[in-house]
């Protein structure tokens, strides 16, 4: 077992030591106890320097190396001490310091003296032990001492003052004496003396015999000092007695000042793009010490490369050295004027130099195309071609754009710009619009981007153009079930949805009743000419005669050949009791027979004639009119808007919004208030029967409406707009005269000038029990050398997030 070394005396620790064999267990007890070690140090300056006669405080130090308690005797001698010795109590291994006072009184400078301090253990004497120690420090008197200095190092150009004890220990008999100040050493010079008298052509300070006083010496250090360790030694002699001669060192570090200079010795001229500058600069260094610096050269453009030669460089205060730059100019470098700064980095100071580099021009021009390079559309249909142009030069330049062939002549071509001047690198987006063409197609052309600075710089994309078919999206089979709803009971509407033409991958269908939105569903993957599609929706039945309306894409999402086969509208009426029972099937005998008759009057000369709504004409209309034909505000197409509100353009689908007054607005601006709608009127009295042709029971009322065919809805939709003078296309269906399809017919429609309408028949057939479906009227398609507009349509109602929740307990 052994003991730390800095275990203390009589410390006993306890010991367990355990042995085991098989089941048998042999335990040891032991106390340990620690033995007393002894030790004594005594720690002094080998030599101090002491003032005459002064009296002076020198300390020593006195250490218990041992590791108990321990008493110490110790004795202090000497010429210039008083002689005493004391027992001192110590710690285990404890310090301490102690002091004695010492005055060489008149001693002449330079007199030495010896001080004796022994230590001696009186703990170790009692265990017959003997354990000393013993040390010494030379005395040495002066008649001029450092008592205070400045801390830390002394900038260039700054001052610092150093406080120093003085006294003349020659008596000559009188109470003053002369002391000649001498500064000595390499930076005397920064020494001043405060109080210097001259007295025979020497410097002399007038003091006290015996008696110290206190000398200011202050020290100038210059601004071009080096850096480093400096020392200025002051000597005193006494002037009655020469060999009295005391000096002192005035030691002090000059911080060291940085400085870096860069001088511009040769450059370059001009550079191209690729190639290589070359430039020879000169460092100095301005400060007063030696330095090291780094080079690194800001404003390079990426991928340029720079390197110095030397990499780096150490200067002495006041040396220079010559340092050489490359620059690796990039190939896509950008003509014109390059501002670079070269910066020497030290450690603690920089510098920098300016240089600029001249890349000579180049030529460049890049088309890219954004789209697809082949588009397709119907007739009629404008298509967008966007493109990017890059000036792939590496200065600015004018770009020409030019579009030519079949597709650019034939399809009215027109360039969202032709001429623009671009900056080095920099891209500019635009589009070729295209009116598709009557025919079958396809149709090629090109498109070009030229340098005006050098034409022979062009780049060209060839375009294609192909005709496709549009599909037609309507509805049919508008139902209620059940048919003849009462008050409270849960209805279900059902419609089903048709595509004609071509497949539709999706679209919206909404219902409304009464105008306000009950209900909706969009609807995916549409077959053309499949009827497998069917929209439902529920809703609570409440008293009175209602309007259910079905109305698909009410957003204007899809492209349709014919979007006045949008909506399908029913009519019926929930009994709210049987005691109203007679009067609801006299008014809908009434109302029966007052439709038969209006329809036969209407149907007299075949003109199709704007359906007006029961109630009085309020005094101040709107002053515009709608449908409207519009400027699309995103690509100029021509827009055909049935109402006011939000549109969205066929061509390039962006949104915007007609107010009231025919202002065109974004979709998301503030909405202007619609005017006021007439307030309906009663149902006109059955005073009188109405007149007709022939005599016709009235029809029994129904409440599901007929399939109207799409085209028989068009020209339903074309009345509305104020289109009934303008001739009916040919119906959806192959009549038994013209058997060829519905896209045969449209296609001799668009290339042929408008049919006359046919004179009707001089005698008009009886009324039916049930109205007959009028005959169906397609809109006419616009022209094929003018932008396609949209088809004739039904003003919308508003998308179900447009409404809030449903009123008059409708589902």
């Amino acid at each position: 077992i052994t003991a730390p070394d800095d275990a203390e005396a009589v410390e006993t620790a306890h010991a367990v030591i355990e042995a085991t064999s098989g089941s048998r267990l042999a335990r040891f007890h032991a106390n340990i106890t620690v033995n007393q070690d002894f030790g004594v140090a005594v720690a002094m300056p080998p030599e101090a320097k002491l003032l005459g006669n002064v009296s002076t405080t020198l300390r020593f130090t006195v250490t218990n190396n041992g590791n108990g308690a321990d008493s110490l005797e110790i004795t202090v001698g000497g010429a210039w001490v008083s002689g005493s010795t004391e027992a001192l109590s110590f710690a285990p291994f404890e310090s301490r310091e102690l002091t004695v006072i010492a005055n060489p009184g008149m001693e002449a400078p330079g007199t030495l003296a010896q001080l004796t301090v022994d230590a001696r253990s009186l703990t170790a004497d009692e265990a017959g032990l003997d354990v000393t120690a013993s040390n010494s420090s030379a005395l040495v008197a002066t008649g001029l001492q450092l008592l205070a200095a400045p801390e830390g190092p002394v900038a260039p150009g700054e001052t610092v003052q150093f406080l120093l004890g003085a006294v003349a220990l020659y008596d000559p008999g009188s109470a003053t004496t002369r002391l000649v100040v001498e500064a000595q050493g390499d930076d005397a010079g920064w020494a001043t003396v405060a109080g210097i008298e001259d007295f025979e052509g020497r410097d002399t300070l007038i003091v006290k015999v015996g008696v110290p006083e206190i000398v200011t010496v202050n020290v100038t250090v210059p601004a071009d000092a080096s850096a480093g360790a400096h020392a200025i030694t002051l000597r005193v002699e006494d002037n009655e007695e020469p060999a009295h001669v005391s000096t002192v060192a005035l030691e002090f570090e000059v911080s060291q000042s940085h400085g870096l200079e860069l001088l511009l010795v040769s450059g370059p001229a001009t550079v191209a793009p690729g190639g290589e500058a070359n430039w020879l600069v000169d460092l100095r260094n301005s400060g007063n010490g030696n330095d090291s610096a780094s080079f690194t050269l800001e404003g390079l453009p990426a991928g340029w490369n720079a390197s110095f030669t030397p990499d780096n460089a150490t200067l002495g205060a006041g040396a220079s050295a010559a340092i050489g730059l490359r620059v690796s100019v990039g190939s896509d470098a950008t003509a014109g004027n390059h501002g670079l700064t070269l910066v020497a980095q030290g450690a603690g100071a920089n510098t920098s130099l300016p240089l600029e580099l001249n890349v000579s021009s180049t030529r460049g021009v890049s088309l890219v195309m954004t789209d697809s390079a082949s588009q397709s559309g119907r007739a009629g249909q404008t298509v967008f071609y966007r493109y990017t142009v890059t000036n792939s030069g590496n200065a600015a330049d004018t770009i020409e754009l030019d579009a030519s062939g079949l597709l650019a002549t034939q399809g009215s071509a027109v360039l969202d710009w032709t001429v623009a001047t671009l900056g080095a690198g920099v891209e500019k987006p635009g589009y070729l619009r295209i009116t598709v063409p009557d025919g079958s197609g396809p149709w090629s052309g090109t498109i070009s981007a030229r340098s005006s600075s050098d034409p022979a710089v062009v780049d060209t994309v060839a375009l294609t153009l192909a005709s496709e078919s549009v599909s037609d999206a309507y509805l049919e089979e508008l139902r209620i079930s059940p048919s003849s709803p009462e008050e409270g009971d849960r209805v279900t509407a059902s419609v089903t949805v048709l595509a004609g033409g071509a497949d539709l991958e999706s679209v919206y269908v909404g219902f409304y009743l009464d105008g306000t939105f009950i209900g909706g569903e969009r609807v995916n993957q549409i077959a053309a000419g499949w009827r497998d599609k069917v929209v439902t929706v529920s809703f609570d039945a409440t008293g009175g005669s209602h309007r259910l309306e079905a109305v698909i894409d009410p957003d204007n999402e899809v492209a349709e050949s014919d979007e006045s086969n949008n909506e399908l509208e029913l009519g019926f009426t929930v009994d709210s009791g049987s005691g109203r029972l007679p009067f609801y099937l006299l008014f809908v005998a009434l109302a029966a027979v007052g439709g038969a008759v209006y329809y036969r009057y209407r149907n007299r000369d075949r003109k199709p004639a704007l359906p007006q709504r029961p109630g009085p004409k309020l005094a101040d209309e709107p002053s515009v009119k709608f449908p409207l034909v519009l400027n699309c505000q995103q690509c100029g197409s021509r827009v055909r808007v049935p109402r006011p509100g939000a549109f969205r353009c066929p061509a390039c689908k962006h949104v915007a919004r007609v107010e009231p007054d025919g202002a065109i607005v974004d979709h998301d601006a503030p909405r202007a208030e619609a005017p006021a709608g007439p307030p309906p009127e009663e149902p006109p009295a059955p005073a009188a029967a109405p007149q007709v042709d022939a005599a016709a029971e009235a029809p029994a009322p129904e409440t599901a409406a007929p399939a109207a065919p799409p085209n028989e809805r068009s020209a339903r939709m074309a009345a509305f707009f104020g289109d009934a003078s303008s001739p009916s296309p040919p119906p959806r269906a192959p009549s038994a005269a013209d058997p060829r399809s519905r896209d045969e017919r449209l296609a001799e429609l668009r290339a042929a000038p408008p049919a006359e309408p046919e004179p009707e028949a001089a005698a008009e057939p009886a009324v039916p029990a049930a109205p007959e479906p009028e005959p169906p009227v397609e809109a006419e398609a616009a022209p094929a050398a003018e932008e396609a507009e949209p088809e004739p349509k039904k003003p919308k109602k508003k998308g179900p997030r447009d409404f809030g929740p449903s009123i008059g307990g409708l589902g």
